[in-house]
């Protein structure tokens, strides 16, 4: 609103306000200065029943898509997959070198590889005391738990049936070097086998070892993508 009389007042309203408004012509666009840049609006002389538009937009600011670019190139930056850091070890090289010389294509179409070892089955002290006292303690679970006892001893019979295992010597058991103990784990939120089997070749024999001990490391299969310095 325009003041009145001479009282000198802030206006809160102006009509008619052109500023930053280039026109050329009668009736032609009109050029416009906005936040987003410079814009055309109004009519335009067309000839009759002509239903083709233009439309166009200009600034002469180059920061709002310096800033696009750049922020399209922080996405893909961090969408990037970096490549495995390759860092092996001698021991695993070793590894890898053993299976390539030592694995076997069985008829099945798996494979079947030595085990590495970097010490002799002779360093292992006892291990049948440890390995019998968990068959006693899963015996004792099964008479508590029929359903239990049903579901190992049919992971045992799939294991037999697929060759994974054999059956020992019961007469020639002082020729066995190695008992391997075994327990299972029973997850009740998997979606798959809440019943899993675990031979655990991290228990120690009578002489302090145990045979993933006497096993060498090769590398992990999980590849590692990022590492951390402090």
């Amino acid at each position: 609103m325009a003041k009145r009389k001479n009282n000198s007042r802030s206006g809160s309203l102006a009509m008619g306000n052109d500023s930053d408004t280039v026109t050329a012509g009668d009736a032609p666009p009109s050029e416009r200065k906005t936040h987003l840049g410079w814009i055309l609006s109004g009519g335009r002389h067309s000839a009759p029943n002509s239903s083709s538009f233009i439309a166009t937009q200009s600034s002469d600011d180059t920061n709002h898509s310096t800033r696009l670019d750049d922020l399209v190139r922080q996405f893909w930056e961090v969408e990037h997959i970096f490549e495995p850091i390759a860092r092996e070890t001698k021991e695993e090289l070793h590894c890898e070198e053993h299976f390539v010389n030592h694995q076997t294509r069985l008829p099945s179409g798996e494979y079947s590889v030595r085990l590495h070892m970097k010490r002799s089955l002779e360093s292992l002290g006892d291990s049948y005391l440890q390995a019998k006292r968990r068959l006693e303690s899963l015996e004792r679970k099964f008479v508590s738990n029929p359903a239990l006892h049903e579901k190992y001893s049919a992971f045992m019979n799939e294991s037999l049936s697929l060759d994974h295992m054999s059956l020992g010597p019961k007469e020639d058991r002082h020729k066995c070097k190695y008992f391997l103990p075994h327990h299972c784990v029973i997850e009740e939120d998997s979606s798959t086998t809440k019943l899993r089997v675990v031979f655990d070749g991290c228990a120690a024999t009578t002489s302090s070892l145990s045979l993933n001990d006497l096993l060498m490391s090769g590398p992990t299969i999980k590849a590692i993508y990022f590492t951390h310095s402090s």
